[in-house]
């Protein structure tokens, strides 16, 4: 080859270069190193004799590019690239021979038409990558089918007592109490509740289903994904909101702050929704004084058929119960009841004069109880029985009283069957005859 040709060579092969340096410059202002678009891949091809390549010693080429520098003149050298790291992906080759330029072309007219090729293969790879993501979480997803959002009304053809005025005062039939439960429910009357302090106090969580009062249900939801984050049960004149977190957060420590709505975490399990509350405050299972600790905690599970709605609790107290005291309550939907989601203010007052900062907390003696035999005379239920107990929650406790009960002559109490709520009822109480 002549002096000349080989110098008008070499002068083209420095301006191609030129031009690959003044294009990374622009896309990657102030950048040292070398970072072309991800999914392409330069090389460029010099016919050239002694051409050498540029050296690239910090190439830190993103997925999918691949940058090089090959010649195909002899003695030519490929690239020193000490820190390539180009995984499989698209490499175009670029050759500066004066054949290959079409009319008016540029550097970097040409290099961005090789990220315009490139584009659609990256799109894809990201678009596949979603999709798959997508279906791993749907599939790892749990499943919810039923939406308990509305608003539940009681029932009162279930557990009439427990869903209208209370039980009787000494009634603890069917709740596994130990000795100690037993003789702290005895001394409770309900005049405590007449004290300023207690006036406003709430029941514990489990008194959605061991209460009288319906119960609104709403969802929140996450803005950004759309997900439950919680489920919300309402609450009534004595009894906070409950949160169920559907987050997946652990609960807190033991010794984490115990409140009146207490820790609720819950999970799907098919149509059903489990819940495990923990960390509520010490108040009473039933209305006539049955006590729960702190430590008590509950599983539930929220099942849904059609317009009714069946709450059950597995409940358990290791400092009041035996055993686990299991029931279920249902409520049916009704839209056009009003339920609060918060609870209405309470203002505590000294109603009694004597209540007013006097020190008396109202209370009834060991074996003083007047209320201890009311059910035995009314019903002729043994006095046993009616304390309560672990056996009585089972049906074989029935063959116990086959051979001694005996039972009333003619109903002296609640003798009309269900009737409803309110005055309608009040006929059928009669307490003797």
């Amino acid at each position: 080859m002549q002096p000349r040709e080989l110098l008008r060579n070499t002068r083209k092969t420095e301006r191609a270069q030129h031009h690959i340096r003044r294009r990374h410059e622009v896309v990657h202002p102030g950048n040292i190193r070398s970072e072309t678009p991800a999914g392409v891949a330069l090389a460029t091809h010099s016919k050239t004799p002694g051409s050498r390549a540029p050296e690239n010693a910090d190439s830190k080429t993103p997925v999918g590019v691949a940058l090089a520098t090959h010649s195909k003149t002899p003695g030519s050298r490929a690239p020193e690239n000490a820190d390539s790291k180009t995984p499989v992906g698209m490499a175009v080759n670029w050759r500066t021979s004066t054949r290959r330029r079409p009319h008016g072309w540029r550097a970097g007219q040409f290099l961005t038409d090789l990220e315009a090729r490139a584009t659609p293969f990256a799109l894809l790879r990201i678009v596949f990558a979603l999709l798959i993501g997508s279906a791993l979480t749907a599939l790892h997803a749990p499943a919810q089918t039923l939406d308990l959002a509305g608003q539940w009304a009681p029932r009162e053809h279930q557990d009439f007592q427990d869903r209208s005025g209370g039980p009787d005062p000494v009634d603890y039939l069917a709740i596994p109490l130990n000795r100690g439960a037993r003789a702290r429910a005895l001394s409770y009357t309900a005049s405590i509740i007449s004290m300023p302090e207690r006036q406003c106090l709430y029941y514990p969580p489990f008194y959605v289903v061991l209460g009288p009062q319906g119960f609104k249900i709403w969802a929140d939801f996450d803005p950004v994904t759309g997900k439950v984050l919680a489920w919300k049960v309402g609450a009534a004149i004595d009894r906070a909101v409950i949160t169920i977190w559907m987050d997946g957060r652990p609960h807190p420590s033991k010794y984490a702050l115990h409140t009146f709505d207490g820790f609720t975490t819950g999970v799907w399990e098919g149509d059903v929704l489990t819940t495990y509350t923990t960390h509520m405050k010490a108040g009473y299972f039933r209305r006539n004084g049955v006590p729960s600790s702190d430590e008590t905690t509950m599983t539930a599970h929220f099942m849904r058929h059609g317009n009714s709605l069946t709450i059950s609790a597995h409940i358990e107290d290791p400092v009041y119960l035996t055993e686990p005291w299991v029931i279920s309550r249902t409520n049916q939907l009704d839209p056009s009841v009003n339920l609060p989601p918060t609870p209405a203010p309470c203002m505590p007052e000294a109603e009694i004069p004597r209540q007013a900062g006097s020190g008396v907390v109202p209370h009834i003696l060991p074996g003083k109880n007047p209320f201890i035999d009311e059910m035995t005379k009314m019903y002729h239920i043994p006095q046993q029985t009616v304390l309560g107990g672990a056996d009585e929650m089972y049906p074989e406790y029935r063959k116990r009283l086959k051979d001694t009960y005996v039972a009333p002559e003619k109903c002296v109490r609640y003798c009309c069957g269900w009737g409803g709520s309110g005055a309608r009822n009040l006929g059928c109480i009669v307490t003797e005859q």
